[in-house]
């Protein structure tokens, strides 16, 4: 049995709960969303913890504070929530032939981290940076902000504060020796400055040789973007997917409004490690942080070509070793994706 954990020190609403043909088929839904009490505000980065006497499932709230558990059996759940500056709340789920759908709003703790006590009128990323198993704040974290060139330290009460130049999709990268490194994407409106907790997991693993400098080349990406290139949050993975990764790729606005298209088979990186033979399902979308996707032409940098182990090619695509260097004909091959890259939320 799992260690019980505090009783509920939040409130917790049922808001419905509706049979679907889905939910028959493949099980129950448990999802959700987590806010402030006090300000209704969505709460990123909370922990939630869904477990039974042989499950036990985790997941985090997205930035718009929402969490989804899928193909659930019938019975008797309990569902514990998480972040830091919070009280913990618990609740007791019953899954019977209907998808369960809950509000829940966690009550501040005395003496609650305040991450941004004045929002500023520009974008820029505030958070806090917490230990996942005691909730306790980690000082000297290094936080990359991906696609703004930016490396920071989390300060003594674990916090950090990026200005950014403009708004618009970014992703977190947090690290620390001893733990898990974690990314969230974080959407930035043009007025004002986004809130994020992230909780990191102890690890004893250390980082693989070379991985400061994939994420280099991710964010130089990311800023050289084109017409022939999309980055896909994994925010839009979850509004536009289906059950796969290639379907919610498909779906996502950012990759449909650069008119993109998949073919079957791609030159597939994990992490910014070429991956022969992998194919991008291979990937549960819930793992992914975020998708890069390039035309033969549409990587401006060269970085993933560069990377391709020499010879090795894909049967249909040719070498992936060697980036088009002209202007590709109209039609088809001009927006096929030839290179994708995906990115783990826990990433080494």
């Amino acid at each position: 049995m799992i260690r019980q954990l505090p009783k509920l020190l939040a409130v917790l609403t049922l808001v419905c709960a509706c049979p679907t043909a889905r939910a028959q088929a493949n099980g129950r839904v448990v999802s959700g969303v987590v806010r402030d009490s006090s300000s209704g505000q969505p709460l990123s980065g909370a922990i939630v913890e869904l477990s039974a006497q042989a499950t036990r499932l985790i997941t985090r709230t997205d930035q718009a504070g929402r969490f989804q558990f899928a193909g659930l059996q019938r019975g008797q759940f309990q569902l514990a929530v998480r972040r830091i500056g919070y009280a913990v709340a618990v609740h007791e789920v019953r899954v019977v032939e209907a998808d369960v759908s809950l509000s829940i709003a966690l009550v501040a703790t005395p003496g609650r981290l305040d991450t941004i006590r004045v929002l500023t009128h520009v974008p820029a990323i505030a958070g806090v940076v917490g230990t996942a198993n005691g909730l306790q704040p980690l000082p000297g974290a290094a936080v990359q902000i991906v696609g703004a060139n930016a490396r920071i330290m989390t300060d003594s009460a674990g916090r950090f504060f990026a200005p950014l130049k403009k708004p618009g999709s970014y992703f977190v990268r947090v690290r620390r020796d001893g733990f898990a490194p974690q990314v969230v994407s974080v959407e930035v409106p043009p007025d004002r400055a986004v809130e994020t907790a992230v909780l990191l997991d102890s690890s004893l693993t250390r980082q693989r040789p070379g991985t400061d400098a994939r994420w280099a080349d991710f964010d130089e990406r990311v800023r050289w973007q084109s017409m022939n290139g999309a980055v896909v949050t994994s925010t839009e993975l979850q509004r536009y997917g289906g059950g796969s990764a290639s379907d919610a790729l498909r779906a996502s606005q950012s990759f449909v409004k650069k008119g993109l298209r998949i073919g079957p088979v791609t030159c597939l990186f994990i992490d910014g490690i070429p991956k022969p033979g992998w194919q991008l399902d291979a990937i549960p979308p819930e793992q992914i942080a975020a998708v890069e996707v390039y035309t033969r032409s549409g990587d401006a940098t060269g970085t993933l070509a560069s990377q391709w182990p020499d010879k090795q090619t894909v049967p249909g695509l040719g070498p992936c070793r060697t980036p088009m260097r002209r202007s590709p004909s109209a039609g088809v091959e001009a927006s096929t994706v030839m290179y994708v890259a995906i990115w783990l939320k826990q990433s080494r």
